[in-house]
């Protein structure tokens, strides 16, 4: 028994064990989406992964004789043919220092026994994924190495016409040398050498030679769209391959700022006139224009030639392949960049996932139990209940930062909704507290409650990527952050030139800092995508850019102010919405019109939830029968099937998990209604539990009044479908 071969194009899946029953188990589980190789020993598995074909991913149980899975996978790992492979644990042991030394040795996640199906899927889809991902990142570095190296050889052989000028590192260097060349050498006085750019004056002058400053100065100034050129680059004004002359005689398509030369009009029709122009294109490799070398003032005193022009073409082509693989390395370090985040974020949601279960649970316990003791307590105990009160909002904030960490690590996309910004921006205040520097002060004033429509998520990441800004402004010798927050009343005035922004209402955040200030051709760029006045590998230029778009897919607009040497501030205008009135959290004596006494089998793994959720739905007359073990809580329904109104279960749990539990139960009987609870599953979420015909989905903390309220609507039939946000 080695191989079960199921396709060609498959993904491949080493399974590693020592029981040919557990083999056959897991490749039944597979064999349907991948090709699967078995090994009953781990030298078995050593020679499998180091042959011409290695698997994509390895399955490896712990417990072997001979050579166990640990020095397995030390084995793998160490050689560098086979230290690539993902490698997932199966065992039945669950200490934390087995899982450790496994992680430890390499081994990217466990699968313990006895097998989940669903589970097993689950994670081996998570990492084969993460294996595509990165192969499809590797071969994309893998072409752009061998463009790089093409361009490179292109750019050696100009190298044998521009003399020793590759041999200078710094490219600014380069065009100056060649702009100095060509005054000195070629048949030309004057030279200005441009690159085109979107963004106005449409043109970045890099070099020049034999103008003036002053002229230059002008020129810089001048806006000349690359378009205009549309009029120069063509057949009849061509000689050599990609050089244009316009003659004197049609200077009246030239730009009004074109320099010109001086001297006598020539004497033949074959001579240079002060007024003629000459024009190389430079393009980049798929042959579109990027810019321009322009020159005039013959020396030799006669209308250029396929000849005369050859040295330019050559130093224009230089110039180009320069660019181009600048162009080309920038794009490997995006993807570069892009593969390490990507290993980051794998990392971070590895643990995230991991942690947010069991922290969700715990808050689970602290929440229902505070509301229980909120309840018990009498009302002549004021200063007690107010801070059981701030005991249940700390629990709902915690509730609320796991989901944010998971909503970063997951990339979930989120429907906007009425969320309160001064909430977010002392939560944001607290976090700058501990992480910004001593020599940074930070103030605040917020004199706004008001309400918008966003993603929590997004306005979180606004604020911090604005206050990082402010922080790095401030590195050197420290200063002063302030925050502010107001209401404003914007007229049509106040918003014409913001397309797309209508007056009214708005909320007003302040970002202000006393750092290095910015010039204005830097407030003009600063919200591009990349932009940078960051040393190399110190900014990505991507923060204020995604502040720009959070900001725009909000209606909403941005102000810059800045003074070079005094600081900048950035204020962010945000279209208010009517927020919601009445108390955010009730107390179980305050939830009305949920009482019941129907009869409901609540399973939960953790004895200390089930009991705390008992204690809260009794309250409300319901009668609640509880189990910790799923086999058991289905062995009892199969027995008591019609005693039952409705089935509340954990989603993680040992042994059976809910969606397997609620399975079996549906077995027995269909139409019973089920709500599902959860701290986080990486195989169950809302568009699974649709399918499988949950009623309900509810996410740990679970507020007293988010559980009765669904249990009531379930019952009574108006909330099939319902999924209870986190």
């Amino acid at each position: 028994m080695e191989t079960h071969q199921t396709g060609n194009e498959q993904e491949t899946i080493l399974v590693v064990d020592d029981s040919p029953e557990n083999i056959d188990l897991l490749a039944g589980i597979l064999k349907e989406k991948y090709t699967v190789k078995a090994a009953l020993n781990g030298q078995k598995a050593i020679t499998i992964a180091a042959s011409k074909n290695p698997p994509d991913l390895i399955l490896l149980d712990v417990m072997m004789p001979d050579l166990d899975g640990y020095e397995v996978c030390r084995r793998l790992k160490q050689d560098h043919k086979t230290r690539h492979i993902p490698i997932l644990f199966v065992t039945a042991m669950r200490e934390i220092e087995d899982e450790a030394q496994g992680l430890s040795l390499g081994a990217v996640d466990y699968i313990t026994k006895p097998i989940n199906p669903s589970i097993v899927l689950a994670r081996v889809k998570t990492h084969m994924n993460l294996v595509m991902h990165q192969r499809h990142m590797e071969k994309a570095l893998k072409a752009l190495e061998n463009k790089l190296s093409q361009i490179s050889n292109q750019t050696e052989q100009l190298s044998l016409a521009a003399g020793s000028m590759l041999s200078i590192e710094d490219e600014q260097e380069v065009f100056d040398q060649i702009s100095k060349a060509i005054v000195e050498f070629s048949d030309f006085k004057r030279v200005v050498i441009s690159l085109f750019k979107e963004a106005t004056p449409f043109r970045d002058i890099i070099a020049y030679g034999g103008v003036e400053e002053d002229v230059i100065d002008t020129l810089r100034r001048t806006e000349i769209p690359m378009k205009w050129y549309d009029q120069v680059f063509i057949e009849e004004n061509n000689i050599g391959q990609f050089s244009y002359y316009i003659p004197h005689t049609k200077k009246h398509i030239l730009n009004p700022v074109t320099v010109f030369g001086t001297g006598p009009e020539p004497e033949s029709e074959n001579g240079w006139h002060p007024q003629d122009n000459l024009f190389v294109r430079m393009s980049d490799d798929k042959g579109h224009v990027i810019g321009v070398i322009s020159v005039d003032e013959s020396k030799s005193g006669l209308k250029p030639s396929a000849e005369t022009v050859r040295p330019l073409e050559i130093f224009s082509s230089l110039i180009s392949q320069i660019v181009i693989l600048k162009k080309e390395q920038k794009k490997r370090q995006e993807i570069e960049q892009q593969l390490l985040q990507t290993q980051k974020m794998e990392a971070v949601g590895t643990l995230a996932g991991g942690v947010a279960h069991d922290f969700n649970n715990i808050l689970s316990g602290i929440l229902g139990y505070s509301e229980l003791i909120e309840e018990d307590l009498e009302h002549s105990q004021p200063v007690t209940r107010e801070r059981i009160k701030r005991v249940i909002s700390a629990s709902l904030r915690g509730r609320d930062l796991v989901n944010q960490i998971l909503a970063f690590t997951q990339s979930n996309q989120r429907d906007p909704i009425l969320i309160q910004v001064s909430v977010i921006i002392k939560e944001v205040i607290q976090l700058l507290r501990a992480s910004l520097p001593a020599s940074i002060r930070i103030e605040h004033r917020l004199d706004s409650d008001s309400y918008i429509m966003a993603d929590p998520i997004n306005i979180h990441r606004m604020v911090i990527n604005l206050c990082a800004n402010a922080k790095d402004a401030m590195s050197v010798h420290g200063g002063t952050l302030t925050i502010t927050l107001a209401d404003v009343n914007l007229s049509t005035g106040d918003v014409m030139n913001f397309e797309g922004v209508l007056p009214g209402r708005f909320l007003a955040l302040g970002v202000e800092d006393t750092g290095h200030g910015m010039k204005p051709e830097v407030i003009n760029r600063v919200m591009e995508p990349f932009y940078t006045t960051k040393p190399p590998g110190e900014g990505t230029g991507m923060g204020l850019s995604v502040v720009h778009g959070i900001v725009n897919s909000l209606d909403g607009f941005i102000k810059i102010t800045s003074v070079p040497g005094k600081g900048s501030t950035f204020m962010i205008f945000m279209p208010v919405h009517d927020h919601p009135t009445g108390s955010d959290h009730l107390t179980l004596s305050e939830i009305e019109n949920r009482d019941g006494d129907e009869r409901i089998l609540l399973v939960d793994d953790e004895r200390i939830l089930a009991e705390m959720a008992k204690d809260s739905l009794e309250k409300f007359g319901y009668d609640v029968t509880i189990y910790s073990s799923s086999p058991e809580a289905l062995d009892h329904f199969k027995d008591h099937a019609d005693h039952y109104d409705l089935i509340i279960s954990d989603t993680t749990m040992p042994d059976m998990t809910g969606d397997i539990l609620i399975q079996e139960i549906r077995r027995v009987r269909p139409e019973i209604p089920v709500i599902l609870c959860t701290g986080f599953s990486e195989y169950m979420d809302d568009e699974k539990a649709c399918e499988m015909g949950i009623n309900a989905m509810l996410y740990k903390p679970i507020p007293a009044e988010d559980m009765v309220s669904a249990v009531r609507r379930i019952i009574d039939g108006d909330g099939d479908g319902e999924h209870i946000d986190r």
